[in-house]
């Protein structure tokens, strides 16, 4: 596949060298709010937000909670979308020659992108949220030397979390500045980095051989926890406001539980197969990609 498709897959990031001739997955995103009873998450229905033949994925909620940012693939690349809740239709925020995904807020005027440049190289970029008129053509470069970068996620404002495309995928962790020197924490992660809106840094999913994979949890550099058996199919984690750990597998999203020490289903899209997942830092709303009949983004 072309190189823009390089975050994509890794089941729906990173592309393998035999990529070359597929198309990006067609995927929707469904929103949906959600109720706690005695710490056990209980979906209400979704409901199709994007609802078109398309790649429409990797959701974030804004800081105040009320859009999505999104990407979007259209014309041949992608560009980054704001969908606020109470509108009726989506706006384009970026309008480039390249192609951008994962966007992830900063602030609330600001967030951060991977773009893939015109030569192939992929790094981590900002944008301005604001709406305009004219969607925004040119952005600013945040870390010149590292790549290539597959996905991200900000532990603070001093620091990101990094999953950097090699054999194997590593997870680095990167200093905010314009000359950092990344450490290399884990080798053989999973594509999904996310923030814990309830507590203090990251998490990623350790790929094991031979035995189950494990959900880290990364408060700083030099401490890294496993917290949680991780679910088979390359599922996509987050994190609920509240504390609760959600992952996909199959058709299924699951919630951990770590008093009974086991993941109970929350909700079943089958046939069709969930994998992104955002969590509104305002509580009780999610975001899920969701693949449509005939696309299954773990392949």
């Amino acid at each position: 596949m072309p190189v823009v498709l390089l975050v994509l897959l890794l089941s729906a990031g990173c592309a393998s060298d035999d990529d070359t001739a597929a198309a990006p997955p067609s995927t929707d995103i469904y929103l949906a709010s959600y109720t706690l009873t005695d710490d056990t998450l209980r979906l209400d229905a979704p409901a199709n937000r994007t609802e078109r033949d398309g790649y429409d994925n990797q959701p974030q909620f804004t800081p105040t909670g009320d859009a999505v940012l999104y990407t979007s693939e259209r014309n041949g690349q992608t560009d980054i979308y704001r969908w606020p809740l109470d509108a009726d239709t989506p706006h384009p925020l970026t309008q480039t020659a390249t192609s951008e995904y994962s966007p992830t807020p900063l602030s609330d005027s600001t967030y951060a992108v991977v773009r893939v440049e015109d030569d192939g190289t992929q790094r981590l970029w900002q944008f301005s949220m604001q709406e305009a008129d004219i969607p925004a053509e040119t952005g600013t470069l945040l870390l010149p030397d590292v790549e290539p970068v597959g996905y991200f996620a900000p532990v603070d404002t001093t620091h990101w979390a990094l999953f950097v495309l090699g054999e194997p995928p590593t997870l680095q962790w990167s200093a905010r500045d314009e000359n950092p020197a990344p450490t290399t924490l884990r080798r053989n992660i999973g594509r999904s980095i996310q923030h814990r809106t309830h507590a203090t840094g990251v998490s990623a999913v350790q790929r094991h051989d031979g035995v189950a994979d494990s959900v880290l949890v990364v408060r700083n550099s030099g401490d890294v926890q496993a917290y949680a058996p991780a679910l088979e199919d390359e599922g996509d984690h987050v994190w609920t406001p509240e504390g609760h750990l959600l992952m996909t597998s199959g058709t299924t999203l699951y919630q951990w539980h770590p008093d009974a020490g086991s993941w109970r289903a929350v909700y079943d899209w089958a046939p069709a197969t969930p994998s992104r997942i955002a969590a509104s830092p305002t509580g009780r709303q999610l975001a899920v990609v969701v693949a449509r009949p005939g696309y299954d983004e773990s392949e």
